[in-house]
């Protein structure tokens, strides 16, 4: 499309999956889990989510530049933990361009969070709970 039409393709685009808030995906994963394990939502406080957040526990991509300044990824990173909580603030299916990318999955099946929980049995990393 860039070579066709490229005063059609935008500068940016915002792909967006499955628009499910934290409380709504544990329900999706504890139903697919079967009874198998049971996950508890817990929502953090400001400070809690500001600690939990803290640039010492998140590692960096392997790979980046020495000059890589990853200050606004912590920042931007702490703000949506903090702020997704259990509200809909980041529910994008309404303003996203996953249309242009893949008309009407003409290109690829979107997976859906529910298709994803049941093909794990609602339990997405393994690795947590061996």
């Amino acid at each position: 499309m860039s070579m066709t039409m490229p005063d059609q393709v935008p500068s940016r685009i915002r792909l967006a999956g499955t628009n499910k808030t934290p409380r709504e995906i544990v329900e999706i994963f504890n139903k697919a889990a079967n009874g198998a394990t049971h996950i508890n939502l817990i929502l953090l406080t400001d400070d809690e989510a500001k600690t939990f957040m803290n640039k010492d526990n998140m590692k960096p991509p392997p790979g980046l530049p020495k000059e890589f300044d990853l200050e606004p990824i912590y920042e931007v990173a702490t703000r949506v933990f903090r702020m997704s909580g259990s509200g809909d603030n980041l529910n994008f299916s309404a303003k996203n361009d996953n249309e242009l990318v893949n008309p009407g999955e003409s290109k690829w099946k979107w997976k859906t969070i529910e298709e994803y929980a049941i093909e794990v049995q609602g339990m997405p990393r393994e690795d947590v709970y061996t």
